[in-house]
């Protein structure tokens, strides 16, 4: 359980009750909760078994790198002039602390995944942010943790293609399954075409994530049909944004937004 102290400090490992980030947490800090993360969790797996403590060790250090890069990258955004007031900082960073000691419990990371999450905090220390766009943030943070990296680039690439945001060559090469037509209700053809969006060799793969998004409501369900095997059928309906879902389109379109503001640090 996360512990708050009186001195407004967070323990991030519950153990040894040492303060390890405190609430303006600078580079050094997190990349202390990073070595003493990676020093925990190889320490704990017995000489004897070399190899798993390597695996684990490796998995470790990922963990840390990516808490030291999403803690860093918004240490320096906070530099710049684009933030909100200090003192209005204080939820933000609460919220930055939650999702730091959630990467720092998953036993799996990835860089999408973790590029993710962290332009939606930049954009919940933005200046330019409204109550009402920080509020919703919040809530598709609650979503995006659900996700991996593979299902957030297949989210991605539908944003893309439904905003033609790819160069028009590769929309052509996209769209020429359907037809050089955007518009699809069929499943397999947009995963087909998401697939050749992503660079994946297999559209079945996109097949195998369906179901967790239509879960999310990221993506528009599939339809029913009790003569099949799993019970899903080929269409879905209504189309929506290249089948996203406004609450699809709107976590994507954070994440896009948020990746635009940190690439210009002025």
């Amino acid at each position: 359980m996360l512990k708050v102290y009186k001195d407004d400090q967070i323990d991030l490992m519950n153990k040894k009750n040492k303060k390890l980030i405190s609430l303006k947490p600078s580079a050094s800090e997190i990349t202390d909760l990073a070595t003493r993360a990676l020093s925990s969790i190889a320490a704990s797996v017995p000489l004897a078994y070399e190899p798993i403590k390597f695996l684990f060790a490796s998995g470790a250090l990922f963990t840390s790198q990516s808490i030291v890069k999403i803690g860093s990258e918004i240490q320096d955004f906070l530099k710049t002039k684009k933030v909100i007031d200090e003192d209005k900082q204080k939820l933000p960073k609460r919220k930055l602390y939650e999702t730091l000691k959630f990467l720092h419990n998953s036993p799996t990371l990835d860089d999408d995944f973790v590029e993710a999450l962290k332009n939606l905090h930049i954009l919940t220390f933005a200046a330019d942010s409204t109550a009402e766009e920080v509020s919703e943030i919040y809530i598709l943070l609650e979503t995006a943790r659900k996700l991996n990296g593979p299902e957030i680039s297949i989210l991605l690439s539908a944003y893309r293609i439904y905003n033609r945001l790819y160069s028009s060559n590769k929309m052509e090469d996209v769209l020429k399954e359907n037809g050089g037509n955007i518009n699809t209700g069929h499943s397999k053809r947009w995963c087909i075409m998401i697939a050749k969006a992503c660079g994946y060799s297999l559209p079945e793969y996109v097949e195998s994530r369906q179901q967790i998004l239509e879960e999310l409501r990221l993506i528009v369900p599939r339809g029913y049909n009790q003569h099949t095997v799993d019970s899903r059928d080929e269409n879905f309906n209504p189309a929506g944004k290249f089948r996203l879902t406004d609450f699809g389109h709107k976590l994507v379109e954070y994440i896009v937004k948020g990746d635009n503001l940190l690439g210009n640090k002025n």
